[in-house]
């Protein structure tokens, strides 16, 4: 037998064992890509849609093209008036004051026009839900890139305000011994000061964007807001193509939007097939069973089959109206797959626009961050040979986080333009086949 010390080991290991496995389910460095991973499989968002996915397969069922007998049950009694019995006849009465029965009906179709029509129609709609899904994954995809390529600001934002405080410290040392040297005045221990605070009060609102990028990304990936994560910066930057018209060419065969306005035009056909064919007669077959109270005209034990051949010559003009219906419906997602073709061009070149302007203001910034670098150093010496002044430094400092910032704005703008031009395209959610 186990001992309830050994049993409580157990149960701790097995706890232990548990929040690792989830640990390794769930890390907390994750790279944009695996980010992006993690919310399609476990965000409220992608779960939505998924049930929403089912719940449009499951409307499109009955429009499905099979033979589907209707099976009908049907059990009754009635309490009448007096029974009537006919004159001179020793028969049950032909109304009774009691009746009961039980029917069995069977209907199965035979044949109707518009078969290949209605498998099209039927084909298409549970396509359209699919992309409808696809759509909106690569909704959450955008959204989660967005979020992570915030953090990453929001990483490097705090990560240069801590450098800030250290350097006000250090700068605030600088002045003190240049004061007490003869080298420096005593205003410059007030410049100090304020440089100081001013670093400080940087740090608390970078911690502050911090916690709120994180708060944002965690609720996109389904996890705790609280949870601790980061974003891996990709190993390298991605570099824009000569021009966007591949990226258009792939667009036109891969955006979840102009496939589905084609399979709603591929739908909106087939409806229109089918409100042509409506005047075409529909053959069935027709059995009933039913045991029922016997009267003079009616039997205890009744079976029939029939064939029925069903034609309406006149319907009032509904047909008609349907038909105009589904031609003005095909029309109109003709005009809207021309405009989209449209949009996604503008859309695709607009991404790689960004992505370009991006790439440009990356290597400007570069330069002046360098250049930056080699004034504040400059500064420095000055101020410490007793040729500069502690306003120099703090100038040149300013310049020197302005350009590193600049820097990391066109790095992480080009990130997330690279991920916008991949939603243009239609490409951040991969195309499978549905099922």
């Amino acid at each position: 037998m186990i001992g309830r010390k050994s049993l409580v080991i157990l149960v701790a290991l097995i706890a232990y064992g548990i929040s690792l496995c989830r640990a390794q389910e769930t890390p907390t460095s994750l790279t944009i890509s695996q980010a992006i991973q993690i919310a399609l499989q476990q965000s409220p968002q992608a779960q939505a849609a998924r049930y929403e996915l089912a719940a449009a397969e499951a409307a499109a069922e009955p429009d499905r093209p099979v033979a589907r007998p209707s099976i009908t049950a049907t059990a009754s009694g009635t309490e009448q008036g007096q029974e009537v019995r006919l004159p001179g006849i020793s028969a049950p009465p032909t109304l009774p004051e009691q009746f009961g029965q039980i029917k069995l009906e069977f209907e199965q179709p035979l044949y109707r026009a518009g078969l290949g029509a209605a498998k099209n129609r039927y084909q298409a709609e549970r396509a359209i839900a699919y992309q409808n899904y696809r759509k909106e994954l690569a909704d959450i995809a955008l959204s989660v890139s967005k979020a992570c390529v915030d953090l990453l600001r929001a990483q490097a934002g705090l990560k240069a305000a801590e450098e800030g405080v250290a350097f006000a410290k250090e700068y605030a040392a600088l002045v003190e011994r240049q004061i007490t040297a003869g080298f420096g005045k005593p205003v410059d221990r007030a410049l100090a000061q304020s440089q100081t605070a001013e670093a400080e009060l940087g740090l608390a609102k970078a911690q502050g964007a911090y916690h709120l990028a994180k708060m944002n990304l965690n609720r996109l990936l389904g996890r705790p807001l609280e949870a601790s994560i980061q974003i891996v910066p990709p190993a390298s930057l991605p570099e824009p193509p000569s021009s966007p018209e591949e990226a258009i060419a792939t667009a036109q065969t891969q955006r979840p939007d102009l496939l589905l306005l084609d399979l709603q035009l591929q739908a909106a056909k087939a409806g229109l097939s089918l409100a042509r064919l409506a005047t075409q007669p529909t053959l069935s077959f027709h059995a009933e069973l039913a045991e029922q109270t016997r009267t003079a005209l009616v039997p205890q034990h009744y079976a029939a089959a029939t064939i029925e051949l069903d034609w309406q010559l006149l319907d009032k003009g509904e047909r008609k109206a349907n038909r105009a219906q589904a031609e003005n419906a095909v029309e109109r997602l003709v005009a809207l797959r021309q405009d989209a073709l449209s949009g996604i061009v503008l859309d695709v070149t607009q991404a790689w626009q960004q992505m370009e302007e991006a790439k440009a203001q990356l290597s400007l910034a570069q330069v002046q961050l360098e250049s930056s670098k080699a004034s504040l150093a400059v500064a420095e010496k000055a101020y410490e040979v007793g040729q500069g002044t502690a306003l120099d430094i703090k100038n040149a400092y300013h310049d020197y986080i302005t350009s590193q910032q600049s820097e990391l704005q066109a790095e992480y703008d080009l990130i997330a333009a690279e991920f916008a031009f991949r939603h243009a395209q239609g490409t951040i959610v991969p195309q499978q086949n549905p099922k």
